[in-house]
């Protein structure tokens, strides 16, 4: 028994280590540049608007929106990427002189969703329509909140009642009621956490309300990494909750140990 609680710590240790170095490369992507440039000044509307960025984006379930001086939209078509995901492109039309706004989001490799907006000016200038990227965001960032402590609360419960369990099983095996249900209890919590973030994701990188994401749920898992991460650590937790209805045995135990551990690292 010993030996393989040793081979189930060596085996989170190596987990965690590979977790800190995935966390070291994969940082957040920022952009470097935009075409035309913030607060610039043309003579003639450009034929798109261009996002440059040091690490690879996906646009699936956001993109860049364009408006003319007069608030209506001027992109024309979907925005695309290129250079291997590092550029963001969308076509323009021509709308005249005045002020035009951009305003544009996009997901980063590691899940993060990334946003902003900024203006340029076609012969004059006309002032912008406002803050596009501000809307009532407080629904959004209490259901964020909420994900993620449940699924930190849930993954660390769970994963210090598998190792104390392991490690000292002989005197306290943690098998009565009571450990049974907390167990059980975390793992649940890590169930709607990990739902609740998916919708949360598809919503921040969508620009729309929690309600309307969920329309966006099966394109987000089917077409971008950030919602298939998404879909894994739905499916860790449901396989939780079934390894904790078999709690006893040792063997669940360990599958316990490590499902926790890998929901860990798809938070990174």
């Amino acid at each position: 028994m010993r030996r393989a609680v040793l081979a189930v710590v060596a085996a989170v240790v190596g987990v965690l280590a590979v977790l800190r170095v995935g966390t070291v490369v994969s940082a957040h992507a920022s952009l470097l540049a935009t075409n035309p440039a913030p607060d610039a000044e043309l003579d003639a509307a450009p034929s798109e608007v261009r996002l440059e960025f040091d690490d690879p984006v996906s646009v699936d379930l956001a993109g860049v929106r364009v408006f003319d001086p007069a608030g209506d939209r001027a992109d024309t078509g979907a925005t695309s990427t290129n250079d291997g995901g590092r550029g963001v492109v969308v076509g323009l039309r021509d709308a005249g002189p005045g002020t035009y706004t951009v305003a544009w989001s996009a997901v980063s490799g590691d899940s993060h969703v990334l946003s902003g907006s900024y203006v340029f000016h076609v012969q004059t200038r006309t002032g912008s329509v406002g803050d596009l990227g501000a809307r009532d965001r407080s629904a959004l960032d209490i259901a964020g909140w909420f994900d993620r402590w449940s699924i930190y609360a849930g993954t660390t419960v769970l994963a210090g009642a598998a190792a104390f369990r392991l490690a000292v099983r002989s005197r306290h095996p943690l098998d009565d009621p009571a450990s049974v249900r907390m167990v059980r209890v975390a793992a649940t919590a890590m169930l709607a956490g990990s739902a609740l973030r998916l919708v949360v994701q598809v919503a921040d990188a969508s620009g729309r309300s929690l309600t309307d994401a969920m329309g966006l749920l099966g394109d987000a898992v089917a077409d971008t990494r950030a919602g298939r991460l998404d879909a894994i650590r739905v499916g860790l937790a449901v396989a939780a909750l079934a390894v904790t209805g078999l709690w006893r045995p040792a063997a669940a135990t360990i599958v316990g140990l490590l499902i926790a551990v890998a929901t860990m690292v798809t938070l990174r």
